[in-house]
């Protein structure tokens, strides 16, 4: 009796580990294999074999299937090719480009100088235009430099910046002066100081402003004073740069 349970038990433990244990992949020879072949599998009963990757093993395509894939791909790409069309947003083929749209730079013609004023102008009660500047450079020629006055040779906005000093002499408290931006008989910008002590020794009025000027309208700085005072001389402390923007 003891000896047919111990072969039971056999038995049992046999069918188990029967069960738990996987057949030992086959390895396979490359005999017969050409290069560029692959190992497929042939099914869950049957040996991996060498084999050839084609349209037809791709992602489950029949032949069929994928040759008329890729000729639906290549009859798309010929018409966008042609015609133009969007991929993702992204217009593309057009085989003759879009016009492009291109704004016309001023180069050497722009008008671009630079002044400075040395010499004493006095300035009363009533506004004046700054006069007799020095030129620094003038591309173009197109300022005056004896009447202040600079003048457009063309349609389009120019950037007008610059400074003017007027020496102060026990300016009484409150007095005020002025540079103004003159632009074709307007003003435009204006830049003030008022005197807070008669111990002020000098009032100081930078400026810089773009103006929109047609052919032959012009420019000019007005200086005016509330008590009769005179501007500085020095070049660094009056200046005036006119550039034409593109």
């Amino acid at each position: 009796m003891r000896k047919f349970f111990i072969l039971v038990l056999l038995a049992a433990s046999s069918s188990y580990a029967s069960a738990a244990t996987l057949n030992p992949i086959q390895l396979l020879s490359p005999t017969g294999s050409s290069s560029g072949q692959v190992i497929a599998s042939t099914g869950p009963t049957t040996p991996p074999t060498w084999t050839t990757v084609n349209l037809a093993t791709l992602g489950g395509l029949s032949t069929a299937t994928a040759a008329s894939t890729y000729a639906t791909i290549a009859q798309a790409t010929t018409a966008l090719a042609a015609t133009g069309g969007s991929v993702n947003g992204v217009t593309v083929g057009l085989t003759t480009p879009l016009a492009g749209k291109f704004t016309t730079l001023n180069a050497t013609s722009n008008a671009r100088l630079m002044y400075s004023k040395s010499s004493a102008q006095s300035l009363t009660g009533t506004a004046a235009a700054i006069t007799g500047w020095t030129s620094t450079f003038d591309a173009n020629s197109n300022f005056n430099a004896s009447t202040g006055t600079f003048t457009a040779p063309s349609t389009g906005y120019y950037l007008v910046s610059g400074q003017i000093a007027i020496v102060l002499s026990s300016p009484p408290v409150g007095s005020q002066t002025q540079a103004t931006v003159m632009a074709n008989g307007v003003s435009v910008a204006t830049a003030l100081h008022i005197a807070a002590s008669t111990a002020e020794l000098e009032s100081v009025l930078p400026f810089c402003v773009a103006v929109s000027l047609t052919a032959g309208q012009t420019v000019q700085i007005f200086g005016y004073s509330s008590t009769t005072f005179s501007t500085a001389t020095s070049a660094l402390l009056n200046f005036l740069s006119i550039v034409q923007l593109p």
